[in-house]
C-alpha cells in the first residue's frame, strides 16, 4: 500500500526462484505470530477469571484482539527495516482507507454476529482492553528491532535481519573465484 519510491524503482527484479518472503519479513513475522499467540492463548484460558468476564465476551475479545493484531502490524510491514514505523504515515491514502475499512467492517461484524449469532456486546472497556492487545504489536516491533540493531552494533554484523545481503570485499573475492581447472580446456 505504500506510494512507489525512486529507490524501489532502482532496485533489481526478483527472481522467479527467489523466496518473496525475505529473511527481514521472517525476523518479523516469527516474533508477531508467537507473540500474539501467546498473548491470545494465555487470555483464552486466564482471561475470563482475571477480567470476570462470561465465555462469550472472552471469545468476542480474542476474535477483535486478533484482527486488531493485523491492522496495528500493518504500520509494521511499511518499514521493515526501520524502528519509526510513522514516517510517512499521514501522505498515505490507500493505507488510512483500508485501516478505517477493515475496523468499519470489523464493527460490522460484531453487530451482525451479536443480531444474528447471539454473540456478545462489548463495553468500551472491553473495546480498550482489545484496541490495547492489538497495540502490542508496535511494542514487539520496537523490541525486536532493537535487539537486532544491539546484536548489530556489539559484533559488527551489516546484514542481520537485512533485506539484502552486504557482502565483505573478501567474500566477495571468493565468489567469483574461479578455480583454473575448471577453465581449462583439456579436462
Amino acid at each position: 500500500m505504500e506510494p512507489p519510491t525512486k529507490t524501489l524503482m532502482k532496485k533489481s527484479p526478483i527472481r522467479s526462484i527467489d523466496s518473496p518472503i525475505t529473511r527481514t519479513m521472517w525476523r518479523n513475522i516469527v516474533p508477531q505470530a508467537l507473540c500474539q499467540a501467546a498473548i491470545l492463548v494465555t487470555f483464552r484460558f486466564i482471561g475470563q477469571a482475571v477480567l470476570d468476564i462470561t465465555q462469550k465476551v472472552s471469545t468476542a475479545m480474542i476474535f477483535n484482539s486478533f484482527v486488531l493484531c493485523q491492522v496495528f502490524n500493518w504500520f509494521n510491514a511499511r518499514e521493515l527495516e526501520r524502528k519509526n514505523v510513522f514516517k510517512g504515515i499521514h501522505r498515505n491514502c490507500w493505507f488510512w482507507m483500508a485501516m478505517v475499512s477493515t475496523i468499519v467492517l470489523l464493527l460490522l461484524y460484531t453487530k451482525i454476529a451479536n443480531i444474528l449469532a447471539s454473540s456478545a456486546r462489548l463495553n468500551p472497556e472491553q473495546w480498550a482492553f482489545c484496541f490495547l492487545i492489538g497495540a502490542v504489536s508496535w511494542v514487539i516491533d520496537w523490541v525486536v528491532k532493537s535487539m537486532l540493531d544491539f546484536i548489530a552494533d556489539r559484533f559488527h554484523c551489516s546484514n542481520i535481519g537485512s533485506i539484502g545481503m552486504t557482502f565483505s570485499p573478501s567474500s566477495e573475492s571468493l565468489i567469483n573465484l574461479e578455480s583454473p581447472l575448471m577453465n581449462d580446456s583439456s579436462l
